[in-house]
């Protein structure tokens, strides 16, 4: 396939985050009329060490990344560089984040739903995910990574619950 060039230690980002930050270990699926299948465009690739790959996949599907990037960035694209400029020191991320993210792959790939669009120039096919359906295994990655930023309980709880009538479509709903 096209995409054999990325190492099997390459995440990808998806570059609009939209409340969640979906960060993956996998190539998700992408199929349009006119180049067939192949690595959608808004998924960015990013080559890492076997030993890493598992925390940074936690790290930026946490809350508390997401929190970072939205404060810090410009809220709408999420490049190299937001994830690059974060302040993190992977050694000391939990090993645990490596077991979640695994976790919160195969929970992604559970809850996706295979979409198809019409558009002007092919029709495109893609697996859609809802990070919502999924966050429970984030709170729990972000309740690993508190302790490495020696974050007191309401700290944590603050990243866990940040923006959540929003990110999880509760904006409408009376309390």
């Amino acid at each position: 396939m096209a995409w054999d060039k990325y190492s099997a230690t390459t995440i990808f980002w998806h570059r609009i985050p939209a409340y969640f930050v979906k960060t993956v270990d996998f190539i998700p699926y992408f199929n349009s009329d006119r180049d067939g299948e192949k690595k959608s465009e808004d998924y960015k690739p990013f080559p890492i060490s076997p030993e890493s790959a598992g925390k940074i996949v936690g790290l930026l599907n946490s809350s508390f990344f997401y929190w970072y990037w939205f404060a810090v960035c410009e809220g709408y694209h999420c490049g190299k560089q937001e994830v690059l400029d974060f302040p993190v020191i992977v050694s000391k991320i939990p090993d645990a984040v490596s077991q979640l993210a695994s976790n919160l792959m195969a929970d992604l790939q559970k809850n996706s739903v295979r979409k198809a669009r019409v558009q002007k120039t092919t029709d495109i096919e893609f697996d859609e995910f809802y990070p919502s359906k999924s966050k429970k295994i984030m709170d729990d990655i972000d309740v690993a990574i508190a302790k490495t930023y020696g974050l007191s309980a309401d700290e944590t709880d603050f990243f866990i619950n940040y923006d959540i009538k929003y990110r999880m479509g509760n904006a409408d709903e009376e309390e």
